[in-house]
């Protein structure tokens, strides 16, 4: 799962906005960590002494209540949010956002 501090957007916004050309015909997913629940939550409780826990439905639950949700997810799972071929490592590279643990130190979040 990938996630993104807010505070990166909009220097992510004004590089592409100074620099139009480079960034152009490029698609460049903007997150911050893309780790699995299990990681986030080890590294919650590392940062927060907070001891956390995910329960999720199968999907054949989500298909019951919502169809469409359940194959996103499981697109998700097979090809992650951006899909295949996606430059994971290009938002490191060219704007250098918030890590998940930084992002927890930063803002002080407990749950």
């Amino acid at each position: 799962m990938n996630l993104v501090d807010v505070a990166d957007l909009g220097p992510a916004v004004v590089a592409i906005l100074r620099d139009p050309a480079k960034f152009a015909d490029r698609v460049i997913p903007l997150y911050g960590d893309a780790k699995t629940f299990d990681e986030y939550l080890s590294e919650f409780t590392e940062v927060t002494g907070v001891k956390a826990s995910v329960v999720f439905d199968p999907i054949e639950v989500q298909a019951q209540s919502s169809p469409q949700l359940a194959v996103m997810f499981d697109w998700f799972n097979k090809y992650g949010v951006y899909g295949p071929g996606a430059d994971l490592e290009a938002c490191k590279r060219e704007f250098k956002p918030t890590s998940w643990k930084d992002w927890l130190k930063k803002t002080g979040f407990k749950g």
